[in-house]
């Protein structure tokens, strides 16, 4: 019995995927849309599960409002909340990057916010020039 649960599990690891890495340039555009002007929350961001890299949190530096790595934070059935001082957060995490030729990409988004529901969405963007746009966003469902 054990052998054939040992087997299966192995198995089914063997199958396992990593996603496909989010570039730093898109997930710079992705982030800059996505954090509106008007929360009083402190920012919390990751891509995949981990932290973006040190070259777009350096680009949040100057915010009036902290952005953090999502590492920084946590979340509970009230919500996100930055770990250090318990205060309340919203986390967007950006995931499942489709890169379509070089000027083409989709990617998915979740936002949990302190004491209040998810919500998540796709994001479209393209190359205009050097950088990359968001150029629409398709919400889903909300909790």
């Amino acid at each position: 019995m054990f052998a054939l649960v040992l087997s299966v599990s192995i198995a089914g690891a063997a199958d396992f995927v990593p996603p496909e890495p989010v570039p730093a340039d898109i997930q710079l555009a992705a982030f800059r849309d996505l954090l509106e002007t008007k929360a009083e929350f402190v920012r919390c961001l990751m891509t995949n599960g981990f932290d973006p890299p040190p070259e777009v949190m350096a680009q949040f530096r100057s915010n009036l409002i902290p952005v953090v790595r999502g590492s920084e934070c946590a979340t509970t059935h009230h919500g996100a909340f930055r770990r250090s001082d318990r205060s309340p957060a919203e986390l967007l995490e950006l995931s499942a990057v489709h890169v379509f030729g070089d000027a083409q990409a989709t990617l998915e988004y979740v936002r949990v916010r302190y004491g209040m529901c998810a919500d998540n969405g796709e994001l479209s963007l393209r190359r205009q020039g050097p950088v990359w746009i968001v150029y629409a966003r398709a919400p889903g469902p909300i909790c």
